[in-house]
């Protein structure tokens, strides 16, 4: 009958992982299977290698199972509740390992697309509900799949990308535009089972990225996959889920991208206490990132690194949402406090580029040489793209003749004028 009892029980216990308390794990077992259940040697560990063994990641072998059972035996502090009377006495110390630095070899960083995506670490994209977060992943997962950066323009190593998610639909949402974008279908692998990071699904994840040949994981969103009896706002519960994955990444040498939306506070405070949930999500990271909506341009975005621990933080860019896709990587002069203080503005940034672009015009008799135009608007921190969409809004660029050549002047629109009047001035001749 306790041999009975003992299979059931052992097939609610989750098999011993590697780098996550296996010895430990493996040692209760044992300790639960010879006093609790009172087995003999033989029979706990027969039942260990019906079942249980195999689940273990990597199994056990037979003699260092019996090591185990032996230690059990000796050793045992049991369970909670047990009614072992060997409770009273310790379990073996285990040794600690240690090096010496100067026994330890330095490593360059590795990258998928320096200097933004980092094999072997985590890195974090926040923002907020509707900011096109999944776009973005998306179409960093594309670049990685043809071997071509749109965020960088670099050449990059052709991958295959594992990607988890469960908030869009693999045939109505991410095939379509996936292949809309431009992506290696074959390349971009789905996880048709619904999971959750507890240890079975750890190590099923694991053989998917080793079977595969996986360079880049994204999770979108991470707080999904760390379990309903699990809180995101807890500390010990989201160093669970990161340590699995910061251990992931760095035994499989792949990039790990986890996504997470911010809360909603928008004023005050460093930038990295954004973030929805525990602080643990951004102390695991290596970089984090956040994405805002251009405040001047809907369909524009912003990207600005707030966290890192290999560099100095990177300028911050902006990206065009253009066919399903993120295209048109530039920096950007703005600052994520332009950002966060948007609350306290009377005016947006294009309502100020127009105000600026009245008063210098009018300051300067009716008419401004571009040149000068553009060097006085970098000095009000207007940037060339906000004075640009104000430029074909309110002026009129027109050619002037100088004895040493010609040159671009810029005039306010007249009510009567329409957009026809406007002639496309050719970038990087902006005046003499």
């Amino acid at each position: 009958m306790s041999l009975e009892n003992a299979r059931k029980y052992l097939l609610k216990i989750p098999g011993a992982i590697e780098g996550m308390k296996g010895e430990e794990t493996t040692f209760k077992v044992c300790c639960l299977l010879v006093n609790d259940f009172n087995l003999s040697s033989e029979e706990t560990l027969n039942l260990l290698c019906e079942d249980w063994n195999n689940r273990c990641s990597p199994p056990w072998e037979k003699d260092e199972l019996l090591e185990k059972i032996h230690n059990a035996k000796e050793y045992s502090t049991g369970r909670p509740g047990s009614k072992s009377k060997k409770h009273n006495k310790s379990s073996p110390k285990k040794e600690i390992v240690t090096r010496r630095l100067s026994d330890i070899e330095s490593r360059e960083l590795e990258y998928i697309d320096e200097p933004y995506i980092l094999r072997g670490m985590l890195t974090l994209l926040s923002g907020d509900p509707g900011v096109s977060k999944s776009t973005l992943v998306r179409e960093i997962a594309k670049n990685v799949s043809v071997g071509k950066s749109s965020l960088t323009t670099n050449e990059i190593d052709i991958g295959d990308v594992l990607y988890l998610t469960n908030e869009d639909s693999p045939e109505y949402v991410i095939r379509p535009r996936m292949e809309k974008i431009g992506a290696d279908l074959s390349r971009i692998v789905l996880c048709e089972d619904s999971l959750t990071f507890d240890p079975e699904s750890q190590v099923l994840i694991k053989k998917a990225i080793q079977e595969n040949n996986i360079c880049l994981l994204i999770v979108d969103p991470i707080i999904a996959y760390i379990g309903a009896t699990k809180s995101a706002n807890e500390a010990t519960h989201v160093r669970e889920t990161m340590s699995f994955l910061s251990n992931l990444a760095r035994d499989c040498n792949i990039a790990v991208i986890c996504i997470r939306h911010l809360n909603k506070s928008t004023i005050g405070g460093p930038a990295i206490y954004r973030g929805l949930g525990s602080i643990d999500f951004t102390a695991a990271c290596r970089n984090e990132f956040h994405v805002y909506i251009h405040p001047d341009e809907k369909d524009m975005r912003l990207l600005f690194h707030v966290k890192t621990n290999v560099s100095a933080l990177l300028e911050p860019l902006e990206y065009e949402l253009v066919d399903g896709g993120a295209k048109n990587f530039r920096v950007s002069n703005m600052t994520i406090q332009d950002i966060t203080s948007l609350s306290h503005r009377t005016h947006s940034k294009l309502e100020d580029a127009e105000e600026f672009l009245r008063s210098f015009i009018e300051a300067n008799g009716g008419k401004a040489k571009s040149n000068e135009l553009e060097i006085e608007a970098k000095k009000q921190g207007i940037s060339q793209t906000t004075l640009k969409r104000a430029r074909k809004k309110l002026c009129v660029s027109d050619q002037e003749s100088s004895p040493y050549g010609n040159f671009w002047v810029v005039t306010l629109r007249t009510q009567e004028a329409t957009s026809s009047d406007h002639i496309d001035e050719p970038q990087g001749t902006s005046g003499v």
